[in-house]
């Protein structure tokens, strides 16, 4: 998908990184650029459910304030399982390295399954929060990477619930 145009939002998908199995991480969309990760998504926080409404077909995302990493699965991985052997230490290594230059706080951290609206998302597949934290615990947390489309503030609505 990623060498592909999609003209239909609700066909698009992308991330600002990818990392490899080996840990390189590859940039695709710059980190104050809308990329399309997240789809129909919202995120519960302590101050309510954040989203932001870009398209008057589409219900808000997390898409506008949001920064999106994908990791190469391993070859178990690749299809459509509910799981797969797991990710590497090395791409623990490199996600917490990422987030840590991001300054986002971490519980504002999370997943795809996490923020999606239909519940039906599972990724990222055997993703071990508890290692990805314990990665992220040892880097100095800096804003070295700006994120979020400058010109789309979340929308907060107070906890209700329901998404």
């Amino acid at each position: 998908m990623f060498q592909t145009y999609h003209a239909n939002d609700d066909d698009q998908s992308s991330y600002h990184t990818l990392i490899k199995l080996d840990g390189t991480i590859f940039y695709i969309v710059p980190p104050d650029k809308r990329a399309f990760g997240a789809g129909n998504s919202v995120f519960a926080s302590t101050r309510g459910i954040e989203g932001v409404k870009t398209n008057r077909l589409f219900p808000p995302s997390v898409n506008n304030f949001a920064y999106h990493i994908s990791f190469e699965s391993p070859v178990d991985g690749r299809g459509n399982g509910r799981s797969h052997s797991g990710y590497t230490d090395a791409q623990y290594k490199s996600a917490a390295w990422l987030v840590a230059r991001t300054g986002v706080p971490e519980e504002r951290v999370t997943t795809h399954k996490g923020v999606d609206r239909s519940r039906t998302r599972i990724d990222p597949r055997s993703f071990d929060m508890n290692k990805f934290r314990q990665y992220l615990s040892a880097f100095p947390k800096t804003q070295e990477i700006l994120i979020g489309c400058p010109t789309a503030a979340p929308t907060v609505n107070p906890p209700d619930g329901a998404f």
